[in-house]
């Protein structure tokens, strides 16, 4: 390394004269740096339009072309009204059905038979000692310093009752959890043996001498379900009459065919009813929350394909932003930014391909004359407006009542084989059937799988390392040489300074060697 001089012989600023030369030299280094600063931000803008692409494809493209999507049918209850409650899930595959609500789904219950024994805590209602205890097979233990208060809560925390302690009758209840049979846990600790009983069982002497719970023995009530003697319950199925077929459950809450059913009171020999009819409401929610998500991604795209490019504000080098304020700076960037995706092929073919599917007739040959999204209220604004879909809601909600199975088809159909003139299936180059009349939500899908794959080609994967050479990445790859040129440029540099020095170093040494011969002429006359 060159030792740097400060021209004391021949009174230059040598290194501001050095700096300027090589600066004057930086000017290809400085070009390659401001275009790989715009390739850097062209792939930010192309992860972030990947993120939405992923979004529209993933989580709304991939919903509506689902044909099981549009199976939204509202349930009315009719006749006993006061016996059962009904609601559907969306997705529904029965038919109308009438109940008979025989009786209802009730928990297993224990309750001390007296007062609990408080000899195990101490005077501040502390446990004095350890104790194990199993309710239903889960295992419990209260630990010496644990209160009653404790003690429930593990009781609840750990097994599938819920305990209550009342500390004015110094007593406990367990309710189970679930209505019904009980499941409970085998031997192992990890098995559950499924709805193995129908009351409350334990083990443990804490729960029998200390917290007074009996096991439920058959005593005496009148009651077969009842122990009046041992204060415990059996849990009950429900007993349901569903379109004369006789049937139980567990629990007062199940789902049939895709309709959640509650059951309320006895039927008392008084059938309910509930009758299925498409829910026409929900399918134009879905259909109008189609348009604008069409809407919003298309108005997303072609707001960047329409973006202006300022040319004449390159990305600033560091020399340049040191005379700059940090507002200049952001204002500056924010135009050098600007456009860097203006007409670009991959985000302008999902617009094409958006813009052909919701021009796509879709003709499964029911004879129905919903086979365009125009015949469903559905149309293009102006030239203008660059495809921006507009819905006629009165005219979709006709179609819908008059042919809900076409407005399914429009969006989510899979589609049909091509067919050649001598009826044979048509097959691409890759040996893949050709397919028609495929559904708008479904084209639109694959097109942007599509788009995706091509920005991963663009931009690549994982790798945002500038001097990764393993990116094989479009960017990546012209990234990746521009660094190296530019880690060249910069070593040609630092080689260009070191030899200024040196000559300025040789021409400082011979001043300095003419002004003492000067001297010492001036010396040997004087």
């Amino acid at each position: 390394m060159v030792q740097r001089i400060t021209g004391l012989a021949s009174g230059m600023d040598i290194d501001s004269i050095v700096s300027k030369m090589v600066q004057a030299k930086r000017a290809p280094i400085d070009k390659m740096v401001q275009q790989r600063q715009i390739l850097q931000w062209q792939r930010e803008t192309y992860r972030d339009m990947n993120t939405k692409f992923l979004d529209f494809r993933n989580n709304k493209m991939s919903n509506y072309r689902m044909a099981t999507t549009y199976n939204m049918s509202k349930a009315t209850v009719g006749g006993n009204t006061e016996a059962i409650s009904a609601k559907t899930n969306g997705v529904v595959t029965g038919t109308n059905m009438t109940i008979e609500v025989k009786s209802l789904a009730t928990a297993a219950t224990n309750v001390s038979t007296e007062a609990m024994d408080l000899s195990k805590f101490d005077a501040n209602g502390k446990l004095t000692e350890e104790a194990q205890f199993s309710i239903n097979g889960y295992s419990v233990k209260a630990e010496v310093g644990d209160t009653m208060e404790t003690i429930v809560s593990k009781i609840s925390k750990s097994t599938n009752v819920s305990a209550f302690y009342d500390k004015a009758t110094q007593q406990v209840s367990l309710v189970a959890k679930n209505t019904g049979r009980i499941d409970v846990l085998g031997a192992d600790g990890k098995t559950i043996l499924e709805k193995n009983t129908d009351v409350i069982t334990f083990a443990g002497d804490f729960l029998a001498n200390t917290l007074k719970l009996k096991g439920f023995l058959g005593a005496d009530s009148g009651d077969p379900n009842k122990d009046s003697v041992n204060k415990a319950t059996k849990a009950k199925v429900a007993e349901v009459s569903i379109n004369g077929l006789e049937t139980i459950r567990d629990s007062n809450t199940f789902t049939v065919d895709g309709v959640e059913i509650t059951l309320l009171n006895k039927s008392n020999g008084a059938p309910t009813t509930i009758t299925m009819s498409k829910d026409t409401d929900k399918l134009v929610d879905l259909v109008k929350s189609f348009v604008s998500d069409y809407n919003e991604m298309l108005a997303t795209l072609n707001g960047i394909l329409d973006e202006k490019r300022y040319r004449d504000y390159a990305p600033l080098t560091e020399e340049q932003k040191k005379d700059m304020k940090e507002t200049q700076i952001e204002q500056w960037e924010k135009k050098a930014k600007s456009g860097l995706l203006y007409n670009d092929t991959i985000l302008g073919g999902a617009v094409r391909s958006m813009r052909y599917a919701v021009m796509s007739k879709v003709d499964l040959g029911t004879g129905s004359k919903y086979t365009t999204l125009s015949t469903i209220g559905i149309t293009t604004g102006k030239y203008t407006e660059n495809g921006k879909l507009y819905l006629d809601e009165a005219k979709l909600r006709k179609a819908i009542e008059a042919d809900p199975d076409a407005v399914k088809n429009l969006l989510s159909s899979k589609g049909t084989p091509k067919l050649d003139t001598n009826g044979n299936e048509v097959k691409d180059s890759s040996g893949n059937v050709v397919l028609q009349n495929v559904g708008i939500a479904e084209q639109m899908y694959k097109s942007f799988n599509t788009a995706q794959k091509d920005i991963m080609k663009k931009i690549g994967y994982t790798s945002t390392e500038d001097n990764n050479a393993k990116d094989q990445s479009i960017i990546g790859k012209q990234i990746y040489n521009l660094t190296k040129q530019i880690l060249a440029g910069e070593d040609r540099l630092s080689d260009l300074e070191t030899r200024y020095y040196k000559q300025f170093s040789a021409m400082e040494s011979a001043v300095n060697k003419a002004n003492s011969q000067s001297a010492a002429l001036s010396r040997a006359f004087s």
